[in-house]
């Protein structure tokens, strides 16, 4: 395969001439390179709709969010929402494909939205992420084998990781990402929360319980009875 930079610059030549803007996701130029990453690209192109492409490039699995101007802002707007920052995260650290003011200032905005962090999460996300997490934990206490116990350490593993970034006000994120966001926030919980998960996977759950009960107290604390969301939306449909 040619090297990714060089890629990345003959990706944008033959498929974007008209764009304004364009950045390559840093992570496949760094330590955290697999033999299966891909080419992360953002690139800004005047008139078009909001897209995801994928196609092969010089060996390379490419990826590009291909967008204009206001349709960035949209998109980055509901990561920022949801507090996982994928398009933002790239267009903010990446390497910048082209040059000029137009790459500068949106590089230099990005940097500022993903500086600025996520919103503050409403006291109802919080329960909801205490009930789930504290269900979740029961479920293992209770004893589970084969399948189900692989599913639930899976998910208390994930819901223990985004219920601590949640009380800290910290960017979310999924799969590696979600690690590497814990790792970056917290590193002794997150090599705390990879031996107990590891340790659960092969039957031993005590450790699990405790990390993941020591986040709840983080939050608040179990949450098994005494709440109360009210479904606005289901409210507003049945009147």
């Amino acid at each position: 395969m040619d090297e990714p930079l060089a890629t990345a610059r003959a990706v944008l030549r033959a498929r974007y001439q008209q764009s304004t803007a364009a950045v390559l996701g840093r992570s496949v130029l760094g330590p955290t390179r697999t033999p299966t990453s891909d080419l992360d690209l953002v690139v800004l192109l005047p008139g078009a709709a909001p897209r995801w492409e994928a196609f092969e490039a010089a060996g390379w699995l490419t990826e590009a969010f291909v967008s204009g101007p206001a349709g960035w802002e949209r998109y980055v707007d509901r990561e920022i929402r949801q507090r996982r920052p994928g398009v933002l995260h790239v267009t903010a650290t990446g390497v910048p494909l082209t040059m000029g003011p137009a790459t500068e200032q949106l590089q230099q905005h990005a940097q500022q939205l993903l500086t600025a962090g996520p919103p503050a999460p409403a006291p109802m996300e919080v329960r909801l992420a205490r009930r789930l997490l504290t269900d979740l934990v029961d479920d293992l206490r209770a004893g589970l084998t084969g399948l189900e116990r692989v599913l639930v350490v899976d998910a208390i593993t994930r819901q223990t990781a985004e219920l601590a970034l949640l009380v800290e006000h910290a960017w979310l994120g999924s799969g590696k990402w979600l690690a590497r966001q814990l790792a970056a926030v917290d590193p002794r919980l997150a090599e705390d929360l990879t031996a107990a998960a590891d340790a659960a996977q092969q039957g031993k759950a005590p450790a699990l319980i405790s990390v993941a009960e020591h986040v709840l107290e983080r939050a608040g604390g179990p949450l098994r009875a005494g709440w109360t969301d009210p479904l606005e939306e289901l409210h507003t449909e049945v009147e």
